[in-house]
C-alpha cells in the first residue's frame, strides 16, 4: 500500500462510529495497522521515545536534518494508546501525524525509515540543547496549490497561546499577556493585511489543560478597527484535518511575517515553514541561526511589540 502513496494522496482509514476506542488492546491494534499502512515501522523495544506533538515531530525532522538526532527517531505511542483521553480522538490524531510525516519527509528528500513508531514508557521531550544546536531552522514546504485570500502583502497572527512555560522565569504572567494583546489589537496599525489563523476557542481535554493552552482570538479581533483583517480561524478544533493544516502552512510560508505567542504546534510550524517570525517564547536558539533565518524570539513581550511596530507599522 505504501507504494501507492503520492505527494498529495492520503490513505482513507474508516473507523466505525461504534468501534472500540477505550480498550487499549483494540486501540493498539488499530494504531499499529494504521502506521504500517502508511509505511512506517513499529518497534516494541524499550527505547527512548520522542513525544508525538506536531511541534515535536517537526523538530525531530529538523534534528535529523541538522545531524543532531540519529535516525531512525522513535516516536512514542504511549500518549496515544495507553493514557485514557489524553487526546480526545487518538486515531484522528495519529492519522494526521502520519499524513504530515509522509508529506514533509517526501518534500525534504528523507525516507520514511527516518521515523519509527515505538511502544515504550521512556518518553523524552526535546532538550534545550537541540534548539541551541540547530543551524538549519527551515523545512521544505510540501507541494501544494494555495490561493492566498489577498494579493497584498500580509502578516499571519496565530491565536493559540501555549502558556505552560511562559510563566517560567518570565516577567509577564498570563493575565498580563491577555491585557497586553488587547492593547496591541487596539493600537497596532499596519499597511499589511492581517490574517488570523488558529482557534477561536480551545477544546478542553487533558492535553490542553496540562499545557494551559488558551486562545487570544477575542483580543486580536481588536485589530479590525485600524487594519484590513481576514479571519481564517476555526471555531473549535475537535477533529484534525491535514488538508486544512497544509493550507495554513501555505499561508504561513508566504507571509511577510508570522506573529506567535508561546510555544506549541503553531509556533513550531511558523518557525520551520515561515520566512520570518516574531514570537514571545521561552525557547532559546543560537542567536546567529536566528539572525540568518529572520527569526526573532523574545523573553520581553514589550520589546517584541516595539520591534514589530517599527518594522511593520503603518508608514503614513
Amino acid at each position: 500500500m505504501d507504494s501507492s502513496l503520492q505527494n498529495n494522496t492520503f490513505i482513507e482509514v474508516c473507523i466505525q462510529e461504534d468501534a472500540p476506542k477505550s480498550d487499549t488492546s483494540d486501540l493498539t491494534n488499530l494504531a499499529i495497522t494504521l502506521c504500517k499502512n502508511y509505511g512506517f515501522d513499529i518497534t516494541f523495544d524499550k527505547t527512548i521515545c520522542y513525544a508525538v506533538g506536531i511541534g515535536d515531530l517537526l523538530y525531530i525532522i529538523l534534528g535529523i536534518k541538522n545531524n543532531i538526532i540519529q535516525a531512525p527517531a522513535a516516536i512514542g505511542m504511549t500518549l496515544l494508546v495507553n493514557v485514557n483521553k489524553y487526546f480526545s480522538n487518538p486515531l484522528n490524531i495519529l492519522t494526521f501525524r502520519l499524513q504530515m510525516l509522509c508529506d514533509i519527509l517526501h518534500a525534504n528528500n528523507m525516507p520514511k525509515s527516518s521515523i519509527v513508531f515505538a511502544f515504550g514508557n521512556n518518553l523524552k521531550i526535546r532538550e534545550p540543547a537541540i534548539y541551541k544546536s540547530l543551524h538549519l531552522l527551515h523545512l521544505e514546504v510540501p507541494p501544494m496549490t494555495v490561493t492566498p485570500p489577498t494579493v497584498a502583502p500580509y502578516i499571519v497572527i496565530h491565536t493559540k497561546i501555549r502558556h505552560d512555560r511562559l510563566t517560567h522565569n518570565r516577567k509577564y504572567p498570563y493575565e498580563f499577556l491577555k491585557v497586553a494583546i488587547t492593547e496591541f489589537g487596539k493600537q497596532f496599525k499596519t499597511d499589511h493585511t492581517i490574517i488570523l489563523l488558529g482557534e477561536q476557542e480551545i477544546t478542553e481535554n487533558i492535553e490542553t489543560n496540562i499545557h494551559k493552552i488558551q486562545s487570544c482570538y477575542a483580543e486580536l479581533l481588536q485589530l479590525s478597527a485600524n487594519n484590513t483583517l481576514i479571519d481564517l480561524t476555526t471555531p473549535r478544533l475537535d477533529t484534525l484535518n491535514y488538508g486544512d493544516y497544509k493550507k495554513d502552512v501555505g499561508l504561513i510560508a508566504n507571509a511577510a511575517a508570522n506573529i506567535s505567542f508561546g510555544s506549541g504546534g503553531s509556533f513550531c510550524t511558523a518557525m520551520t515553514f515561515g520566512k520570518c517570525i516574531y514570537a514571545y517564547s521561552f525557547v532559546k536558539y543560537n542567536p546567529d541561526t536566528l539572525k540568518a533565518h529572520d527569526s526573532h524570539i523574545y523573553a520581553d513581550y514589550n520589546q517584541m511589540i516595539a520591534d514589530i511596530t517599527e518594522r511593520f507599522g503603518a508608514k503614513a
